[in-house]
């Protein structure tokens, strides 16, 4: 089965996977989206009721499953992993995604990912945050996980069980060659009180919220996060805004109701899982990671640049790989100019789907998938710029 960027919203099975349940048979999602999902039954001894995204189970040891470039957030396991849960997979990789806001109730499951029966998962550039649970993050059992290169920051809660944690930065640390425990300087937040309660469509999965003093630009915050207040476990994808609107997809128990609780006078905060360039992630994954052909992260956006503009240049850890690209400094030389300049022009009026099309250049805000004078506009504003 391979899945490729699909959006699995809303959905839900009383027993394993919420969007997807996946046995005996290899699995491939690549800029996929999870959000909203829901697996619900109880039941340890039975081995039901996990992955609100996803589950997966190999039966003759046979099975590969492949998860890059996706998001999973919103999500609910009864059971175990709100995201993910695997059982008795001995070939499975997580890499490049985010998980966030995503849950699970069991005493011994994860928020993100639980891995059962001998499963073996390598997950690797992945930023785990504001997952709840008995842990946040990744939690093995027995213990075959193996993380690198990711930030994992669920406050509240364990952030992982796994034999072996990597080139991280791990909230109140763990051992480990390379990990740090830091603030990931995630960028800034936004905050403000919603002036009515929120609105639900059942067609499209989605709430949207109003704050009457708001003046944001229209979408420039798709792609960001909502904690939408009431709930602290709540944090949903934003899909579009108008000047005082946001509109997001609902969280696995307002799809399960039909309706938002979500409440006039409640406080929220907008979220962003990128790093500023202050970040102490920003090229300090494994420097001995080779980036896989034309790989990219969360965004599309390439691995691995010279985020810091030092002398070397490294992997960034979590889901975002930092770069200056957003100012135009598109050959990541810390400079914007010609260079940068031609590299645009090489793609101008070129629209997703297009062979000269690069998510590198579409750097208008917010982005339309199209190398037009928006973003020509935001090289121009930073020509010359140096960021060393």
């Amino acid at each position: 089965i391979t899945l490729t960027d699909s959006v699995f919203s809303g959905d839900y099975y009383e027993y394993d996977g919420g969007a997807v349940c996946c046995r005996a048979s290899s699995l491939k999602a690549v800029g996929c989206r999870f959000v909203g999902n829901r697996a619900d039954h109880y039941g340890l001894t039975d081995g039901r009721g996990g992955g609100g995204g996803i589950f997966v189970k190999d039966l003759d040891g046979t099975q590969q499953v492949i998860i890059d470039d996706c998001i999973f957030s919103g999500n609910y396991a009864k059971t175990a992993g709100g995201g993910i849960c695997a059982v008795a997979c001995s070939n499975l990789s997580v890499a490049n995604s985010l998980f966030a806001g995503n849950g699970c109730e069991d005493l011994f499951g994860a928020g993100a990912i639980t891995t059962r029966d001998q499963a073996d998962i390598v997950v690797r550039n992945c930023t785990f945050a504001d997952n709840w649970g008995s842990y946040g993050g990744v939690y093995g059992w027995p213990v075959v996980a193996s993380l690198s290169n990711c930030i994992l920051w669920n406050p509240g809660v364990e952030e992982a069980s796994a034999a072996s944690i990597i080139y991280s930065n791990v909230r109140e640390g763990t051992a480990g060659e390379g990990n740090i425990d830091c603030d990931p300087c995630f960028s800034v937040n936004m905050s403000g009180t919603w002036a009515s309660d929120a609105s639900y469509d059942g067609n499209a999965y989605t709430v949207t919220c109003t704050d009457e003093n708001a003046s944001w630009q229209e979408n420039e915050l798709a792609g960001l996060f909502i904690y939408p207040g009431g709930d602290p476990r709540l944090v949903l994808p934003i899909i579009a805004n108008t000047a005082m609107t946001v509109t997001s997809y609902a969280d696995a128990k307002t799809n399960m109701e039909g309706a938002s609780g979500i409440k006039a006078g409640w406080s929220y905060t907008i979220r962003d899982y990128h790093v500023t360039p202050e970040s102490p992630c920003v090229d300090k994954g494994n420097p001995n990671y080779v980036s896989g052909p034309n790989e990219t992260d969360v965004e599309k956006m390439p691995r691995v640049v010279n985020g810091d503009c030092a002398d070397s240049t490294r992997i960034d850890m979590g889901a975002y790989e930092f770069s200056y690209a957003w100012a135009g400094d598109f050959n990541g030389n810390c400079r914007v100019d010609i260079l940068d300049f031609g590299l645009i022009a090489s793609a101008w009026v070129a629209e997703a789907g297009a062979s000269t099309f690069d998510h590198l250049f579409d750097i208008s805000v917010p982005a339309d998938e199209r190398i037009d004078a928006g973003d020509l506009t935001i090289l121009a504003e930073h020509w010359l710029d140096e960021m060393k």
